[in-house]
């Protein structure tokens, strides 16, 4: 299984969304920060790492929500866990 890490990074209340290149399999589809963990990497490591790869942005991890495993890609969508990423969804809103 590839580990990949996704960020939600926030201020005054608006989040971050990038919008995806050419290069990536959701060519100009918005989505959050993230990409995948190099070897040896710690999940804080990751998402520190893509948000200045992706955004620019320099940033440290303030609050970790979960793990999920699983499909959540745009291309692999009919295979997701909906179920799990609306529980995800709601331990970032609380």
């Amino acid at each position: 299984m590839i580990q990949t890490v996704f960020t939600l990074i926030s201020k005054d209340d608006k989040f971050l969304l990038i919008q995806e290149g050419d290069g990536g399999m959701a060519k100009g589809l918005w989505c959050l920060p993230g990409g995948h963990m190099n070897e040896g990497e710690t999940l804080e490591q990751a998402a520190v790492r893509e948000a200045r790869e992706e955004a620019g942005i320099e940033s440290n991890v303030v609050k970790y929500f979960d793990r999920y495993e699983g499909y959540i890609s745009s291309h692999d969508y009919e295979r997701a866990d909906d179920a799990k990423l609306a529980a995800l969804a709601k331990k970032i809103r609380e």
